[in-house]
C-alpha cells in the first residue's frame, strides 16, 4: 500500500516546482484583473490530465504511475499557457509586449 503512494509522489514531485510558478503566475494574472487566461489554462490542463489519465491508466497499463504522469504533463502544460500572457504583462526584463 505504501509503495504505490512513493512512486506517485516521487513522480508528483517533478512538478512542484513548476506548480509554484502556476500559483504564482495565476495570482499575478488576477490581480491585473486578468482571469480569463488562467481560467482557460486550467481547464484546458483538467481536460489533459483526464485525457491522458484514461489513455495512460487504462489503455497503457500504467497504473497509478500513469495517473501520475498525466497529472504532471497537464501542469507543464499549463504553466506553458499562463507564462507567456505573465511574461507581457509583468516583467520588465522579459517583457514581450512593447
Amino acid at each position: 500500500m505504501v509503495a504505490p503512494a512513493v512512486d506517485y509522489l516521487r513522480i508528483r514531485a517533478l512538478a512542484a516546482p513548476v506548480v509554484l510558478c502556476i500559483i504564482v503566475s495565476q495570482s499575478g494574472l488576477l490581480a491585473q484583473k486578468k482571469s480569463v487566461r488562467p481560467a482557460i489554462a486550467i481547464l484546458a490542463a483538467a481536460v489533459v490530465n483526464v485525457t491522458l489519465d484514461i489513455v495512460l491508466i487504462k489503455w497503457g497499463g500504467m497504473g497509478i504511475r500513469g495517473a501520475a504522469i498525466a497529472t504532471v504533463i497537464s501542469q507543464y502544460l499549463c504553466f506553458a499557457a499562463l507564462l507567456p500572457a505573465y511574461m507581457i504583462r509583468t516583467s520588465p526584463f522579459l517583457c514581450l509586449a512593447k
